[in-house]
């Protein structure tokens, strides 16, 4: 029996491992992404027709949040 909790806690351990590289290729493959678009928090503005002026000027970096901003001020 000792035999197979061993095993269990092997094939756990493996699965907790696999999760966690998926989850950091995930996380890259995001922050590559976000990375490659070079619109501004200002160009997002635009592209869902509100005036850039929404925003004060100096925004440094934003975050799309499935359509709640996140914007990073001076």
């Amino acid at each position: 029996h000792s035999s197979f909790s061993y095993i269990d806690t092997t094939i756990y351990k493996q699965q907790l491992a696999m999760a966690i590289q998926h989850l950091l290729l995930i996380v890259f493959l995001a922050s590559v992404l976000q990375a490659a678009t070079s619109d501004t928090a200002y160009d997002l503005l635009e592209k869902n027709n509100f005036p850039r002026a929404l925003l004060p000027q100096g925004v440094k970096s934003y975050v799309n949040h499935g359509g709640a901003v996140e914007v990073t001020l001076p």
